[in-house]
């Protein structure tokens, strides 16, 4: 079992219906925060459902969206069949892509089911894709001293602010139950401190910061930004 085997078959991450939508929506909204203009080529790298791709599209000149994982790669396809704008490649296809054929790389709440090699390739595949006034975010990145605890407050204060929170606490005792506990475990979630981030990204040929607020639902996680 490694990551990308658990998100290609069914699983309790998210509690129901209402929080699926509120976490797309949300990615879409800062998705959207960031677009640096009409005509941009964005990618959004390890994009999962991607349920509110239509509407980030209608505001960039092409989005694409990867996702490596089979399954829901194979949903997003299905979904977006036809849809102007919008492409959905797997690794093969990126792999093809041309340099610097991208202006936006967003990577959000990736980066703690990758190895340190697989890091090295997400942010080499980025480096090669980017146009030269390109920019790479990494967002949700987890730091070393973030706890479980912390996680569980940020999903019931989005929970809240959303309107699904008797939800979301059904949906944290499910999980509680279910494989994902003894996955994490066994697994593990990747964790980087602020610096080593900057470094790794530096030593990969970007000028980066760190920025000041998280893209997505937890405060505690950070998000960075770097460019040629």
């Amino acid at each position: 079992m490694d990551w990308k085997s658990f998100w290609d078959r069914p699983h309790q991450i998210y509690s129901g219906q209402k929080h699926l939508a509120a976490h797309y929506r949300r990615i879409a909204d800062d998705m959207i925060s960031v677009i640096p203009g009409p005509a941009a080529r964005v990618l959004d790298y390890g994009c999962g459902e991607a349920l509110d791709a239509a509407r980030v599209s209608s505001l960039c000149g092409e989005l694409i969206l990867f996702e490596a994982v089979d399954g829901p790669r194979r949903s997003v396809a299905s979904r977006f069949q036809g849809a102007p704008g919008i492409v959905v490649l797997g690794p093969d296809e990126l792999a093809e892509r041309p340099d610097g054929s991208v202006d936006l790389v967003i990577v959000n709440s990736v980066l703690q089911y990758l190895s340190d090699a697989q890091l090295d390739e997400l942010i080499a595949n980025a480096r090669r894709l980017l146009a030269p006034q390109g920019r790479f975010i990494i967002a949700d990145v987890i730091p070393p001293d973030a706890s479980a605890l912390s996680d569980v407050k940020a999903l019931l204060a989005f929970a809240f602010s959303e309107r699904f929170l008797i939800e979301a606490v059904q949906g944290l005792v499910r999980t509680a139950f279910s494989d994902y506990v003894t996955v994490r475990k066994t697994l593990g979630l990747a964790t980087h401190t602020s610096e080593a981030m900057l470094k790794r990204l530096q030593e990969a040929g970007f000028q980066a910061s760190r920025r000041t607020a998280n893209l997505g639902m937890n405060p505690g996680r950070m998000t960075f930004v770097a460019h040629l």
